[in-house]
């Protein structure tokens, strides 16, 4: 929890963390711009998620250590990154939302791309095959 904790008070002057409804809440997700993503019990979360489904800014830290498949987290194309010690999280913050505009497509790439993989009709396959191969390769 130490960067969920972390995020909650650099940004405590200007958001507020009480807890909502989910209701409230994924209304308030389908007007967002950006969502801030810390990691939690790992790296990849719900929350990011939830950013691609909604076509939002997926905010978290920097993912270039850790190899998915599919490959959701391109930096500066699928989301934007800030370092693991948060030290440039309002910096970069602040800099998004005053370019949205030029940020924006993040969102989108991210949008496109889940979905994408979401309506894949052959991702079942995909899976089971990459699955086997890697029982097979340990």
């Amino acid at each position: 929890a130490f960067q969920r904790n972390h995020v909650a008070k650099l940004l405590s002057k200007i958001c507020s963390f009480k807890k909502v409804s989910k209701l409230k809440y994924y209304n308030d997700l389908k007007i967002s711009k950006i969502v801030i993503s810390p990691f939690g019990y790992g790296e990849i979360n719900l929350r990011d998620f939830e950013a691609f489904l909604n076509a939002c800014i997926l905010f978290k830290p920097n993912m270039d250590h850790l190899e998915t498949w599919p490959n959701l987290y391109i930096k500066n194309k699928t989301y934007i990154d800030f370092n693991w010690n948060l030290n440039d999280l309002i910096l970069k913050l602040e800099n998004v939302l005053a370019e949205y505009n030029k940020y924006n497509e993040v969102g989108i790439n991210g949008f496109r791309l889940y979905n994408r993989i979401l309506d894949s009709k052959d991702m079942d396959i995909k899976f089971c095959e990459r699955f086997k191969k890697l029982l097979m390769y340990n």
